[in-house]
């Protein structure tokens, strides 16, 4: 049996890099690991829930990564290339 380290909101906020709101909709919708009850008003996430739903992350963002075409730029006959500086 793994060892259970907790997590409270603020490192778990950190270590996914989303806000509050957004770990609760994912609660929510199913897709986020649900926090334990630590207390009669607090609550913590079981570390390694946490780091393996990052890990699930980083999987599907590399694989929709690799499924990308790469992005090249070519001006064609009589163009350049040109930064955008907002004027008309």
């Amino acid at each position: 049996m793994k060892p259970k380290n907790l997590l409270k909101l603020p490192q778990v906020r950190a270590r996914c890099a989303i806000s509050r709101s957004g770990i609760y909709e994912r609660i929510a919708d199913g897709t986020f690991p649900r926090p334990i009850s630590v207390g009669a008003r607090a609550v913590a996430w079981i570390e390694h829930e946490v780091d393996e739903w990052i890990e699930r992350q980083v999987a599907a963002s590399r694989a929709t990564d690799a499924q990308r075409a790469p992005l090249t730029l070519q001006p064609t006959a009589g163009t350049r290339l040109r930064a955008d500086t907002g004027e008309s």
